[in-house]
């Protein structure tokens, strides 16, 4: 298939936040999850490690470094809450301006990949998108640090999402 395939959808808050997590997921895993498990370990004994050291070189009495890793793992659950919550914001945000620019007109060819709103007009030829993924109720087009969430819904009759990251692939020659 070469003709171009046209899509119109206003993305939801939820596909937004859908498409942030699997674009991130994306780019921090490429190498595969057992290698993100297997580094996640190497940190938390890291972690261990580290608190048993700060812990002698601060003079706690010996089993404080319960005290300095509990520490440790509080900012770093607060760390992760405050990640969580800014994705919020930015999903609120991107879903606000999706409402006001109106629906989303998706044109996607064999020159590149077309995205107009009532506000805004955005074109990548092909060799400008690092590449789709997969997401809950859709797909992504990537392009350095921004994505392009497309719901499952706005695919025409007979056309999966399967089928469309395939055909994308052969548009971008990868």
């Amino acid at each position: 298939m070469s003709d171009p395939i046209t899509l119109t959808y206003t993305a939801s808050t939820a596909l937004t936040r859908a498409g942030m997590a699997a674009c991130w997921r994306h780019l921090a895993q490429p190498t595969g999850r057992l290698v993100s498990i297997l580094v996640s370990l190497l940190v938390a004994v890291a972690l261990v490690g580290l608190s048993h050291v700060l812990t002698r070189a601060l003079g706690f009495p010996p089993g404080g470094y319960v005290l300095v890793l509990a520490g440790t793992l509080l900012g770093y659950l607060g760390a992760t809450f405050l990640i969580f919550r800014q994705q919020r914001r930015i999903a609120a945000s991107a879903t606000a301006r999706a409402q006001t620019d109106g629906p989303t007109t998706a044109t996607l060819g064999p020159d590149g990949a077309r995205f107009d709103t009532a506000n805004v007009q955005r074109f990548y030829r092909w060799a400008a998108i690092d590449g789709t993924f997969t997401m809950q109720g859709g797909l992504g087009l990537r392009t350095g640090g921004i994505f392009y969430p497309i719901p499952t819904s706005a695919l025409p009759d007979g056309l999966t999402r399967e089928a469309l990251i395939a055909q994308i692939d052969a548009w971008r020659g990868a």
